[in-house]
């Protein structure tokens, strides 16, 4: 029924307030319970029907130690870039998937959260930039009119991608690669610089492979290294 302000400090191991106080404190026991927590113990409190309302300018000492407010935690953003090849093995079937995973990704981000889609083939182009996850019936059309064509280059593509998540302000940044094959040497690659970059800036890294001639140690590389 009351707080008690002359219990020797060293029998406690903290102080739990579930749904309490029913009453407020006096100001002998809101001085006791500051003295506790101000040398170092525990503060443990549970919200409940009689003191759910917190003040809106705390004031008293039990008011001042409560970490929690009010109002909650601004949201933060999710960024998601998708990676997806685009070469001439892809026609078919394969495409249809690609476009469709990309369509469905829309469909789970909120206005906040930010998204970009990459197309590559031997080259790379943005079929949208990274932005907001507004208009999206515009993004799905011009995910429609992503077409096969040409040869497989990977690195070029993932890497714009990373530069573009990596500067981010987003609580998660994650890029997902889909692919069906091996790329075709004649550029320079250097994944291991990417994942130790990705990895030290919090950028994970999903792959999916399709079909029989991917390159298994590399999608398995990209992602287990950015975890």
């Amino acid at each position: 029924t009351a707080f008690p302000v002359d219990r020797p400090q060293q029998n406690w191991d903290s102080v739990l307030l579930d749904n309490y106080p029913d009453h407020d404190l006096s100001e002998e026991e809101d001085a006791a319970l500051e003295r506790y927590v101000y040398a170092g113990g525990g503060l443990i409190f549970i919200a409940g029907p009689d003191n759910a309302k917190l003040a809106m300018e705390p004031k008293t000492p039990l008011e001042k130690m409560l970490p929690v407010r009010q109002e909650p935690p601004p949201e933060r953003p999710t960024a998601v870039v998708l990676v997806l090849d685009k070469s001439g093995s892809m026609t078919g079937p394969k495409m249809q998937m690609a476009r469709d995973a990309a369509r469905a990704a829309l469909g789970t981000l909120r206005p906040i959260d930010k998204i970009g889609v990459i197309s590559f083939d031997e080259s790379y182009d943005w079929v949208f930039p990274l932005g907001l996850a507004t208009e999206l019936d515009d993004k799905g059309r011009l995910i429609n009119q992503i077409m096969p064509n040409g040869g497989t280059k990977i690195y070029q593509a993932l890497q714009s991608g990373f530069d573009a998540i990596a500067i981010q302000e987003a609580s998660r940044k994650h890029i997902i690669l889909l692919t069906d094959g091996v790329s075709t040497p004649g550029t320079r690659e250097d994944y291991p610089q990417l994942l130790r970059e990705a990895a030290r800036r919090q950028v994970t890294i999903s792959t999916v492979g399709v079909g029989d001639y991917i390159n298994r140690e590399l999608l398995d590389d990209l992602a287990r290294k950015t975890k």
